[in-house]
């Protein structure tokens, strides 16, 4: 739901109800070093409507954080 003001103004003169979208909440999280002679994989990703709209990413890091 991205309106604008334009949009939330017209739903206003309409007496139509708008339900605006609460703010993203803030994890806080730590990374922890893997035992030593092992390395750490994190990943994460994303996805938009259509198969073009995708992301992905990979970390690779040792027990020193490189």
């Amino acid at each position: 739901m991205n309106n604008t003001q334009q949009n939330l103004a017209t739903l206003y003169a309409f007496g139509l109800p708008n339900k605006l979208r609460r703010a993203p909440r803030t994890l806080e999280c730590y990374w922890t070093p893997p035992p030593p002679n092992t390395i750490k994989v994190n990943t994460d990703g994303t996805q938009e409507s259509g198969p073009a709209g995708w992301e992905s990413m990979a970390i690779v890091q040792g027990y020193f954080g490189t």
